[in-house]
C-alpha cells in the first residue's frame, strides 16, 4: 500500500508544483525506483502488471527528465551582491529594526547580508524558522516606526505605501509600513504597539 500510494504521490503532485518548486518531488524518486524492483522479484506481480510497471517507468524517467530540466532553468535571485550591499547600507543608515519582505526567500538575503542583526520575515506568520518570524514581528508590533517594506521595485505598490522612501531600481523601501496596507498585502500576525502574550522573545545570535 505504502508503494501504491507513493506512486499516486508521484503522479499527482507534479500536477501542482509552481515553476519555482520541481524540487520538491525529488526525494520522491529514490524511494519508488527502488520500490517498483522490490514488486518486480514478486513473480505473479511481474506476470501479471508487467507492461504497467514498464509504462511507469518510461513514464517516471519522463517525468523526472521534465523535473531537472525545469529546475535547472530557475533563477534564484533576480539582483546582485552589490544590489544587496547598497539596500543594506540604506538600512543600517537608517537603524531599521525588522524588514518585512514582501518576496518569498528575501527575508534570509536579508538576514544573511545583516548577519543576524537585522530580523527579517515574510508574509505568512509561520515560516521555515518560527522564532525568526516571531522576533520581526516582535519588533513591528512594539514600534512600527523601527520597522520597513522591502520589495523588488516592480513589485513596488506605490499606491499602497506611496512613493518609496529609497529605490536603486531593484529594491524599493517604505520606512514605517502602515498596518492597513501591510494587512492588504497578505501579511499575518501584526498588531501595532501591542506585545501578544503568546509571542516568544527571541534574539538570533547570528546567522
Amino acid at each position: 500500500m505504502a508503494s501504491v500510494g507513493a506512486m499516486a504521490t508521484v503522479f499527482v503532485v507534479p500536477l501542482f508544483l509552481v515553476s519555482a518548486a520541481p524540487r520538491y518531488a525529488l526525494p520522491l524518486f529514490s524511494f519508488l525506483f527502488p520500490a517498483l524492483a522490490i514488486l518486480m522479484e514478486d513473480r505473479v506481480f511481474a506476470h501479471r502488471f508487467k507492461k504497467w510497471v514498464a509504462g511507469i517507468l518510461i513514464l517516471l524517467t519522463g517525468l523526472s527528465m521534465t523535473i531537472a530540466l525545469q529546475g535547472a532553468q530557475i533563477t534564484f535571485e533576480d539582483y546582485t551582491t552589490q544590489d544587496m550591499g547598497e539596500l543594506m547600507e540604506y538600512l543600517s543608515e537608517e537603524e531599521v529594526g525588522a524588514v518585512l519582505a514582501n518576496n518569498a526567500g528575501l527575508q534570509w538575503q536579508v538576514m544573511f547580508y545583516a548577519n543576524g542583526d537585522i530580523p527579517a520575515r515574510n508574509r505568512p506568520i509561520h515560516d521555515r524558522i518560527p522564532a525568526l518570524t516571531q522576533h520581526a514581528t516582535r519588533v513591528y508590533n512594539a514600534d512600527p516606526q523601527k520597522a520597513a517594506l522591502v520589495e523588488l521595485s516592480w513589485e513596488y505598490d506605490e499606491e499602497a505605501f506611496g512613493p518609496p522612501s529609497w529605490s536603486n531600481g531593484i529594491f524599493s523601501i517604505r520606512l514605517a509600513p502602515s498596518y492597513e496596507a501591510l494587512t492588504k498585502l497578505g501579511f499575518q500576525g501584526l498588531h501595532p504597539n501591542e506585545r501578544r502574550p503568546e509571542e516568544r522573545i527571541f534574539e538570533p545570535a547570528g546567522i
